[in-house]
């Protein structure tokens, strides 16, 4: 099992820009996310910040659900100047493996024992509770070295 929450608020800030879009996936059902009360204080602080649009969804990591619903927000998108992605980081990779502009992860993931479910690409994330793909360009230093 995988437990998304959030990077402290300083951080998500920082990443703001003047047109900012963000992604909350609610997870598949092996990824608990961040509470409706955290998004929410969130989404309001946000969206005193420039946010274009929140796209709420679910399984963010599935190629073809993911390229319909880009599809679907393809003008909103293509005004961003940043996407902030809730989510674990094989949604946040996911994400960036469509979009030119950058995209940022807004979540640190924590792996629980158990069962981790199945990811139907080659995105992955071992919950090692410090995402760093912002630093990385959107890969997993992890996942590589392994």
């Amino acid at each position: 099992m995988l437990v998304t929450q959030l990077k402290p608020l300083e951080e998500i800030f920082s990443l703001v820009e003047k047109k900012t879009v963000l992604i909350c996936c609610e997870g598949c059902r092996d990824v608990h996310s961040p509470d409706d009360s955290a998004i929410a204080t969130l989404r309001g602080l946000l969206f005193a910040r420039t946010v274009l649009s929140f796209i709420n969804t679910s399984y963010v990591c599935n190629k073809e659900y993911l390229q319909f619903l880009l599809q679907n927000n393809a003008e909103t998108l293509e005004d961003a100047d940043v996407v902030l992605v809730l989510s674990c980081g094989a949604g946040v990779q996911a994400i960036a493996d469509f979009l030119s502009c950058p995209v940022y992860s807004i979540c640190d993931t924590i792996s629980l024992p158990g069962y981790q479910g199945l990811t139907p690409s080659e995105f992955s994330c071992v919950g090692c509770e410090s995402c760093r793909l912002n630093e990385t360009g959107g890969v997993c230093e992890l996942i590589i070295n392994n």
